[in-house]
């Protein structure tokens, strides 16, 4: 009877080994399935961003266009200054918003200001009698280097 009872637990323990090994099998096959769907999941997402980033760069081109634009529609549309002696205030002004929209087109263009930025700052230009680099760096959107860079360009354009 004891061989009978040993052999009885002999064959439950093989079944519990058989059982485990399956249950352990089973479960390394599912951690690898979602091992591979959680690396699709990432590859996708690193797609996804870069196509954000791509998405947001077309966008900044295009404000930075449409900004210009408006600023070409403004120049065209404005009345040419007289050319008599005493129109030389009105030829500085003019001037300076050539410069102006230099530096701004150019902060623009390399990303150092957003249009709604440039928007505000443009607003602003006309209030505090300051230049669009100076506006744009007491607005916190630029720093000195980029705010000296900035000048350089409208200098170029003037």
């Amino acid at each position: 009877m004891i061989w009978l009872t040993v052999a009885v637990l002999v064959i439950l323990g093989a079944g519990s080994l058989v059982g485990v090994r399956r249950i352990t099998s089973w479960r390394e096959k599912a951690m690898d399935d979602i091992g591979r769907q959680e690396d699709e999941l990432r590859e996708e997402y690193r797609q996804a961003r870069e196509r954000q980033a791509e998405l947001q760069a077309e966008l900044d081109q295009a404000r930075a266009e449409v900004a210009r634009a408006r600023w070409e529609l403004e120049e065209a549309t404005a009345e040419p200054p007289p050319e008599d002696p005493g129109a030389a205030p009105e030829k500085k002004r003019h001037a300076k918003q050539i410069r102006d929209q230099a530096m701004a087109d150019w902060l623009l263009r390399q990303g150092h200001i957003k249009l709604e930025q440039h928007e505000k700052a443009s607003k602003l230009v006309g209030q505090l009698g300051q230049d669009m680099a100076e506006t744009c760096l007491l607005l916190d959107y630029i720093d000195k280097r980029t705010a000296s860079e900035a000048r350089k360009a409208g200098e170029r354009a003037a």
